[in-house]
């Protein structure tokens, strides 16, 4: 789906060969990392929002982004990295469930091209 792509990231759960090997994003596959690897997971938010029943929107948005949150901190990263390119849809996120690493929330498209032109 290249909708959920972070431009210089590998949506296959492989780290891109422009970004630091630091940065993975978090999807459904599982990223290859070497055993000693020190990672920040990276989780993109969609400006769009997904179709899905009524009610359910939101309540499955927030689910789907905390559960790539805890999926990643499982799988080993050190921290996560946010890219919130729609601010209304971060708001909903419970992130409390995941403070035992440090998590960076970027909001703002600006802010988000800004912080991947630094990292390229």
């Amino acid at each position: 789906d290249a909708g959920s792509r972070v431009p210089g990231l590998a949506g296959n759960g492989r780290r891109s060969p422009c970004l630091p090997s630091l940065l993975s994003q978090v999807n459904d596959t599982e990223p290859r990392l070497e055993d000693e690897d020190t990672w920040i997971g990276v989780v993109p938010v969609e400006e769009e929002q997904t179709e899905s029943p009524k009610g359910h929107k939101e309540e499955s948005f927030a689910s789907t982004v905390v559960d790539k949150m805890k999926r990643a901190l499982v799988l080993g990263a050190s921290a996560l990295l946010i890219l919130a390119l729609n601010q209304n849809r971060i708001r909903e996120l419970d992130v409390s469930q995941v403070l035992s690493k440090p998590v960076v929330i970027v909001q703002t498209s600006e802010n988000v091209t800004k912080l991947l032109g630094a990292l390229l």
